[in-house]
């Protein structure tokens, strides 16, 4: 099947054959960190293809692992999109299914949610799961921020999210960098 025509009717398809189809994990002492593909290929019913979804289909073998493979570890969910409204851009934040999908996350132990998308760091917290939003380290699309990335510091006392920014010379810590 040529390039083009793979990719717009079986987007996954190479990276499927590459890794598989399961969700990927990490397993460490402190945190089970799982991934969920929220990226859709272009499509006839989606109008905002970029927006993402979160189906059913992705989001229940996420929720599965999470619940049975966490134990007492922090659990962390990465994926490219929001999966709630925010804050930062409503209109780039409207994830199809994103909020019954954070919900059953949460439900099945997801205590932080990691995201990029919007191209700006932040941490909201409801109820038990917090989001953490990544801004962007490589790309000119900086979004009235700067460039940066963010570490998620995990022990066992407890978790902190912090923001490393460009300066203009290289990437830094500063006084603001706790989210």
């Amino acid at each position: 099947m040529p390039f083009f025509t793979e990719r717009f009717h079986r987007p996954f398809a190479r990276f499927v054959r590459s890794v598989g189809d399961q969700p990927l994990f990490l397993e460490t002492p402190d945190v089970f960190l799982i991934g969920l593909n929220t990226a859709i290929g272009a499509s006839a019913s989606a109008w905002d293809w970029s927006l993402g979804a979160a189906p059913e289909t992705r989001v229940a073998p996420v929720a599965g692992l999470l619940a049975e493979r966490r134990g007492g570890r922090l659990g962390i969910v990465a994926c490219h999109h929001p999966l709630r409204p925010h804050a930062l851009d409503r209109r780039r934040s409207t994830t199809a299914r994103g909020i019954a999908a954070f919900t059953e996350l949460t439900a099945a132990g997801m205590g932080v949610l990691l995201h990029g998308h919007l191209h700006r760091a932040s941490k909201t917290c409801v109820g038990t799961a917090c989001e953490i939003a990544a801004n962007t380290a490589l790309s000119d699309r900086e979004r009235g921020g700067p460039a940066g990335y963010n570490i998620v510091d995990v022990d066992s006392d407890g978790w902190r999210a912090l923001s490393v920014r460009w300066d203009g010379k290289r990437y830094a810590l500063d006084e603001a960098s706790e989210l």
